[in-house]
């Protein structure tokens, strides 16, 4: 947990399904239960330049929904 503090994201690769790829960012409110958006996709689809641009949106999507959520 402590690694994914601090990278702000987490990140799965075939740790839940075969071939699937995952990124999640959590929400930074302070409500529980503790929210995130996540995204997933085949692990053969997951560059470096498509996970930065996965966790690109899903940063503003968390931004997004925390603010809405006040």
């Amino acid at each position: 947990m402590r690694t994914i503090r601090s990278r702000g994201f987490a990140s799965s690769k075939e740790e839940s399904e075969e071939d699937v790829a995952s990124l999640a960012v959590a929400l930074a409110s302070t409500r529980s239960p503790r929210l995130a958006v996540k995204a997933s996709l085949p692990l053969s689809r997951m560059s470096s330049a498509t996970e930065q641009d996965i966790l690109t949106r899903l940063v503003a999507a968390a931004e997004e929904i925390d603010h809405l959520l006040l």
